[in-house]
């Protein structure tokens, strides 16, 4: 095509406000901001970003950063999703949730030299739709590390494709 202008990705900012229902879906393929006093209430709780990171605060990190009180709010959905096209990053420590999709193709650590990060989900679903990210050490990708993954759940559930972990070793 010609002649086609230059449009800006999206922009999703939640502030001060109450989402309540059955589900609640909140994506976007741009900039995604939730505020830690907006209040997020569902059975089904589903968040898209064009990153996902798990993180003490934002600190300049774009797409969608879960900060200890957005998780909070989070934690009461009995299922929750997370997409992304790209790697789902977290921080050190230990994430509970109910039912929990991670919809990406990759999970990293961001202390890959000696992190511990600990997923605990009473259903863990890994849904690796999107494409699949290059394996660790590959030219262009993210470390492999010595960090530790547990995974911590009643029934581990694999969707197709390929799931790449990150920081893990």
């Amino acid at each position: 095509r010609t002649n086609v202008d230059a449009v800006a990705s999206g922009r999703l900012t939640v502030g001060a406000a109450t989402l309540t229902g059955a589900s609640v879906s909140l994506e976007s393929s741009g900039e995604f901001t939730i505020g830690t006093k907006a209040a997020l209430t569902a059975n089904n709780l589903t968040l898209g970003g064009s990153a996902i990171h798990f993180a003490d605060a934002d600190s300049g990190l774009t797409g969608l950063v879960l900060t200890p009180e957005l998780r909070a709010s989070l934690s009461r959905a009995k299922a929750l999703t997370l997409r992304t096209s790209g790697v789902i990053d977290f921080a050190d420590g230990e994430y509970q949730f109910g039912d929990l999709t991670l919809a990406a193709p990759g999970l990293a650590l961001a202390n890959a030299n000696d992190g511990a990060v600990r997923i605990v989900a009473d259903d863990l679903r890994f849904d690796t739709g999107a494409a699949a990210t290059a394996a660790c050490g590959a030219s262009g990708s993210l470390a492999c590390g010595a960090g530790r993954l547990t995974i911590d759940t009643r029934t581990a559930t694999f969707g197709d494709g390929v799931l790449h972990t990150y920081g893990a070793g």
